[in-house]
């Protein structure tokens, strides 16, 4: 009878505290949707000026993304070990991203707990980048000796780590910028407009290396006719002109794939770009301060529009079973941008928006007593809270990476010269996962 008593009052201790939780969590939310409502408005010259980082940013990675690879091979890298140096971007993502937010959290300096990383993290992307401009100058009197050329690649490959560990600071303390000097209620508008900045700055880069591409095929072109005329000016056997012709129309064929493969990313960047420019506008006419920051007065919110671009990439990875002409898959690659830029919105709108609403509250209400405050769960941590998004991105790019591999080689095994497309449809499994996940999503 005693222990049936005692498990009685037990019972209702639990039920007790639950309910004072349930209490609290309700007080909370409440308090979080009332700040909103007393939030100042930033101007748009405010926003652009806090968001511009990205488009800096942008083009650092286009510049490392588009020539790094053909440098190393310029180097004498191998193929195979090039695509191994290249997982640096996301192994210094999951490792010393999550630490950089840390450490900028536990910051106090008259710069603020940010700025310092951010400056830090510039001067060493500017540093490495220059050392890897001119690498090869002091080096290269010698090109036939063996450890000048090996000590070449050793720095190359030190210096892109370098400057991948350099950029960790940066990405990270931009986005908290962003989150901790703008009002919950704008949050989605800032990450649009980071995105568009960031379009911007990957936007002139695709139309240079598109022309720049183009340019080089017809003047290649030009020369290979220009050597055929000549040699059979000089009476060279037909046997040497149908060999040359031949190698010609090899080249014309591999020049022509690139151009054209290039072009296709280049309208899928056009596409990215202008449904980031889009965005802003939306968002400015459908979202207003107050109660309407946490739930947007549109009836398609923003997890719904990122659930909805999950669902179209994947039907347009899935469609590449039936794509059998170039123009078919140059408008599916294209098409594929509006899913691209609200895959990169849609993520940081939300956090930025959750982040902002927890900190402005924590701010008004630093008069709970600390073990009040810790058990509703309303302290900050937004550069930690970032790093951790960073492993959430870059972790399963090491994992597609090593899936990507795998399925080439069981592709090539099997006899099937549809590699690549197997990889886009595994993607488009991918993507169907993610949508179940981010369905359950509330705006």
């Amino acid at each position: 009878m005693t222990e049936l008593s005692y498990d009685l009052d037990e019972s209702y201790v639990d039920r007790h505290e639950d309910d004072h939780i349930r209490e609290q969590m309700a007080t909370t939310e409440a308090l979080l949707l009332e700040d909103t409502g007393s939030e100042v408005s930033r101007t748009l010259p405010y926003l652009l000026v806090l968001t511009c980082g990205g488009a800096g940013l942008q083009v650092i990675w286009s510049v490392v993304r588009s020539n790094g690879a053909p440098y190393l091979v310029s180097l004498g890298l191998s193929k195979s070990f090039t695509a191994l140096v290249w997982l640096a971007a996301p192994l210094c993502g999951v490792v010393f991203q999550p630490i950089v937010g840390i450490l900028s959290d536990r910051t106090r300096s008259r710069w603020g707990r940010r700025k310092p990383f951010i400056v830090g993290g510039t001067a060493g992307v500017i540093i490495a980048t220059l050392a890897l401009a001119f690498l090869t100058t002091p080096l290269s009197g010698d090109t036939q000796g063996q450890p000048p050329r090996m000590l070449i690649i050793l720095l190359a490959i030190t210096l892109i780590y370098a400057m991948n560990v350099s950029i960790q600071p940066i990405q990270a303390g931009l986005r908290t910028l962003i989150i901790e000097n703008c009002p919950t209620h704008q949050q989605t508008q800032a990450a649009a407009w980071t995105s568009v900045l960031m379009g911007i700055g990957w936007f002139p880069f695709l139309f240079y290396s598109t022309t720049y591409v183009g340019e080089i095929y017809a003047n290649h072109a030009i020369a290979i006719r220009q050597s055929l005329v000549a040699i059979e000016t000089i009476d060279a056997t037909s046997m040497m002109s149908a060999d040359l012709t031949a190698m010609s129309k090899e080249t014309s064929i591999a020049e022509d794939a690139i151009r054209y493969g290039t072009f296709a990313n280049f309208l899928f960047s056009i596409v990215a770009f202008a449904t980031n420019s889009l965005l802003p506008i939306l968002l400015g006419v459908s979202i207003k301060p107050g109660l309407a920051a946490r739930k947007p007065t549109a009836k398609f919110g923003i997890s719904q529009a990122w659930t909805c671009a999950h669902i179209f990439f994947a039907l347009a990875m899935f469609a590449t079973m039936m794509v059998t002409s170039q123009a078919a898959a140059t408008f599916l690659v294209a098409s594929v941008g509006l899913s691209w830029a609200l895959t990169h919105w849609a993520p940081f709108a939300i956090i930025g928006s959750e982040l902002a609403a927890r900190q402005s509250f924590n701010t008004r209400t630093n008069g709970f007593p600390d073990d009040e405050m810790s058990t509703m769960g309303v302290e900050v941590q937004a550069g930690a809270i970032m790093g951790l998004h960073n492993v959430a991105i870059s972790a399963p790019q090491i994992i597609a990476a090593l899936a990507c591999s795998a399925i080439f080689g069981l592709a090539k095994s099997l006899g099937s010269q549809d590699g690549t497309g197997w990889v886009l449809r595994a993607g488009g499994c991918a993507a169907l996962c993610a949508a179940y996940l981010t369905s359950s999503f509330d705006d």
